[in-house]
């Protein structure tokens, strides 16, 4: 894995989330942050269509890339609140991967993909896995977590107005969005069930299903990486 791919994911999966209810580590002590009001979600499950109230972001081009700002200079929710109380089991692959060794780069804003626990326990049962024989894969875990993040911000608004093919952190690979909120892999599709969940860094939109890059799948079946 590129050194580049693992310290860009860190943008998100960094060593400053704490996890809440993790199953394969000890949490630390929760956050105290609260949300801001102006920073709300698109629910796709429930038809429900609200996004940021009005965020402009700052001088230095779309979404603040490439500089050490978050993408909308009043908001931002902490990735610990986003990712680790909200996804406990995609932060322990962080975890597992050794990604939270490395230093973050807040300076790249990034799209994430992010099952949810069920989809996690959906991909561990149908490979007949247990967590703890994938996730001491070490190799397999970051080519999946890499697979689910996009190096720039794509918020829902723009994912639906038209089919599109992004590049993933995984060298090499893409993924195809479809204006119906579905997310075609490799290997594996997912539908977008809750969208525009942002962060300081990020633009998260939870998914039903772990995407799965080929490579993935023939480490599964017994290929190489």
């Amino acid at each position: 894995m590129a050194a580049t791919s693992s310290i860009l994911i860190l943008a998100i999966l960094a060593g400053s989330l704490l996890p809440s209810g993790a199953q394969f580590a000890d949490p630390p002590p929760p956050s105290n942050e609260t949300m801001p009001d102006s920073i709300t979600v698109v629910d796709v499950g429930n038809d429900t269509t609200a996004v940021p109230e009005e965020p402009v972001a700052e001088t230095e081009g779309e979404y603040n890339q490439g500089v050490e700002d978050c993408i909308y200079a009043d908001s931002p929710l902490s990735r610990r609140q986003v990712i680790a109380d909200g996804y406990p089991t995609l932060w322990a692959a962080a975890q597992a991967s050794g990604l939270t060794d490395a230093p973050e780069n807040i300076s790249q804003k990034l799209t994430l993909f992010a099952p949810t626990d069920e989809a996690f326990s959906k991909f561990f049962e149908e490979n007949g896995l247990s967590p703890e024989e994938v996730l001491a894969n070490q190799p397999l875990v970051l080519e999946v977590l890499t697979y689910h993040a996009v190096p720039a911000v794509k918020d829902f608004e723009s994912l639906a107005s038209e089919p599109q093919d992004l590049p993933t952190l995984k060298e090499g690979s893409m993924l195809t969005i479809g204006t119906n909120g579905t997310v075609v892999g490799e290997a594996s599709n997912a539908t977008i069930a809750k969208g525009n969940i942002w962060s300081c860094n990020a633009v998260i939109h939870e998914i039903d299903t772990v995407l799965l890059p080929q490579s993935a799948v023939d480490a599964l079946t017994g290929g190489a990486p």
